[in-house]
């Protein structure tokens, strides 16, 4: 029995571990990765903040697209 288990131990270590997938998403008011960046936005940050989280986003944005534009 002990044999058996040390076999099975020496075949799993020398298997190749999974490498842990990194979160999603980056919050951009703390930096942080994130899988639901939702969840984070209004619970670390303050209820109600990812509505002006979402609105920032979209500003930046279009300030983006317009200097893109200047450039031309």
């Amino acid at each position: 029995m002990i044999n058996f288990y040390r076999a099975w131990k020496d075949d799993k270590e020398s298997e190749p571990k999974k490498k842990k997938a990194k979160p999603a998403h980056c919050c951009q008011i703390c930096g942080k990765r994130v899988n639901g960046l939702r969840d984070h936005v209004e619970q670390v940050h303050g209820q109600g903040m990812w509505v002006k989280y979402l609105k920032a986003e979209e500003l930046a944005k279009r300030r983006q697209f317009l200097e893109a534009l200047n450039e031309v």
